[in-house]
């Protein structure tokens, strides 16, 4: 399964900040929004992703600094991003090897969305329960075929 068809499965928005904005309103986003992470930009264009990751990170780093004197700018991560037909488990290989979590889908160099472990696990377990109920119907029909 290629990303686009993942990405069309979720139903969950993105959510976006700019790079000026700090650290502060950055997690009161996050908290009203109920994500994990925010992709930033600038000029309408995806730079850098901002998770909780970031933020545990600067607490330890910036333990004097108040958060609302840092920009996202300053806080983020360069995001590792995924074209939308990239391959399913190509990203699922890439997202455990970066050790991510969120995984921004670019296209023409625009957000078209973003990806997050748990989408890919729902996923991957779907696939499995679906090969499973065919493979217990396949042994239902050789055992029924057994008995004629």
């Amino acid at each position: 399964m290629a990303m686009r068809d993942l990405l069309n499965q979720t139903t969950r928005s993105v959510v976006t900040a700019p790079a000026d904005l700090t650290v502060e309103d950055a997690i009161v986003l996050m908290d009203q929004e109920k994500v994990g992470a925010l992709i930033v930009v600038k000029e309408d264009r995806p730079v850098g992703i901002f998770s909780t990751r970031e933020c545990l990170r600067l607490c330890l780093e910036k333990k004097p600094a108040l958060f609302g004197g840092i920009t996202l700018d300053a806080a983020m991560s360069k995001p590792i991003t995924v074209g939308p037909d990239e391959a399913r488990d190509t990203v699922m290989d890439m997202m455990l090897r970066a050790d991510i979590d969120h995984l921004p889908v670019i296209e023409d160099s625009r957000l078209k969305g973003v990806l997050n472990a748990r989408d890919l696990m729902m996923e991957r377990i779907q696939i499995l329960e679906d090969e499973l109920r065919h493979l217990k119907n396949y042994i239902d029909d050789l055992h029924e075929a057994g008995r004629d």
